[in-house]
């Protein structure tokens, strides 16, 4: 019954799957979770725009401006004639795969790491450099090649992180990613980090990113464009540390003594 009221009354869907553990688990969420979305999207009768957050990252390492436009497989074909035939195959190794580790009686730590091995390989071999993109631009793919008719507005934000503002500055739910790096650096736990200088460390706070999807859903009724792709990043980085600790300062620490 739930189910009929959903497909029956929705207009507008919004999907955002994000694991990065096992290749299985993150090829079944992150792939095959964004094709069943879409999927039941196509059955609501009065669907108007299905919402798909996907990450920058799916651009892989390509040097330049990365432009906000549709993915392609190019060079990541290895040989096959479409992206649907890419997750259909990687569906298929991962069940073979599976089934070869269970035979072996191995314990489930040692099925998870193998797992894992076989992701960053499949990644590597269809040249993108790690499960969690190359899983999130195989749904981009897959999406934007089983739409049909669908309206559909793709997402990119870089590393999403904790609010800058609503409901209220710093909030956090739950600690995925690149916040348990600075959760851990909150409390003192994280004593140094090892990391080169120059690499920009791109986080974008969550109401940015939010706020970012309704502007888009917006902007894609208001223009009748609805085939639309957004990067949502930071432009600019601080020159150096003493540009940021000024900021800090300006922003933070003299408010708070006046």
């Amino acid at each position: 019954q739930d189910l009929h009221v959903t497909v029956s009354t929705s207009s507008y869907y919004f999907g955002w799957h994000l694991t990065i553990l096992r290749y299985d688990v993150t090829l079944g969420t992150n792939t095959s979770g964004a094709l069943h979305v879409l999927n039941f999207s196509k059955k609501c009768a009065k669907i108007k725009l299905l919402v798909h957050v996907s990450t920058a990252y799916v651009c892989g390492e390509a040097p330049g401006i990365l432009m906000e436009k549709p993915l392609t497989l190019g060079k990541a074909a290895r040989g096959r004639s479409n992206v649907v035939e890419v997750w259909n195959g990687e569906n298929e190794l991962v069940a073979k795969r599976l089934h070869q580790l269970h035979s072996q009686n191995l314990t489930d730590k040692e099925i998870t790491s193998a797992m894992q091995n076989l992701g960053l390989e499949r990644a590597h071999y269809y040249w993108w450099p790690n499960t969690y993109t190359f899983t999130k631009a195989m749904a981009e793919m897959v999406m934007v090649e089983s739409k049909g008719d669908l309206p559909l507005v793709i997402i990119r934000p870089t590393m999403v992180t904790s609010t800058l503002k609503d409901p209220f500055p710093g909030w956090l739910e739950g600690v995925r990613t690149v916040d348990g790096v600075l959760v851990s650096y909150a409390k003192g736990r994280l004593k140094c980090l090892a990391h080169k200088p120059e690499v920009v460390l791109n986080l974008i706070p969550a109401d940015i990113v939010v706020n970012a999807i309704i502007g888009a859903v917006g902007m894609a009724f208001a223009e009748q464009h609805l085939g639309l792709i957004y990067h949502v990043a930071k432009l600019t980085n601080f020159s150096s540390m003493a540009c940021f600790h000024v900021y800090m300062a300006i922003r933070f620490q003299l408010p708070l003594k006046v």
